[in-house]
């Protein structure tokens, strides 16, 4: 409409815009919540690290017969696993990411205690 004139249906475009806002504003919302799961994703994936670096190490003389590209592909296919196993937790956490006794669990379930947990800001 030119300026200074009168929209023809005036409630239908505030309600429209209403949409718009309460659409993205639940969209950040989520969004927000989904960064508190960040700390325990991080100190989970640092424990998936070290567990496979410690049985890579175990491991070092049963594979000591392979070259260096076989060792690579080893760990490949032993980070590919994790990755799989820790795709649907790590989904379900950043859903979560708001509901701290869900945080709470999942750092007693993957025995995350002694990781140590990074402060977000906000």
């Amino acid at each position: 409409a030119p300026e200074g004139a009168v929209a023809e249906h005036p409630v239908e475009e505030i309600q429209a815009a209403e949409a718009i806002v309460e659409d993205a504003l639940e969209a950040f919302m989520r969004w927000l919540a989904s960064r508190a799961a960040v700390p325990v994703i991080a100190a989970l994936h640092r424990r998936a690290e070290r567990i496979v670096e410690g049985e890579l190490t175990r491991a070092q003389a049963r594979l000591s017969r392979l070259d260096e590209r076989e060792r690579r592909a080893v760990r490949g296919v032993v980070e590919g696993a994790l990755r799989k196993l820790l795709h649907g937790p790590f989904v379900r956490l950043r859903a979560r990411g708001g509901d701290r006794r869900a945080m709470e669990l999942a750092r007693e379930l993957f025995d995350l205690d002694g990781e140590a947990v990074p402060e977000q800001d906000g």
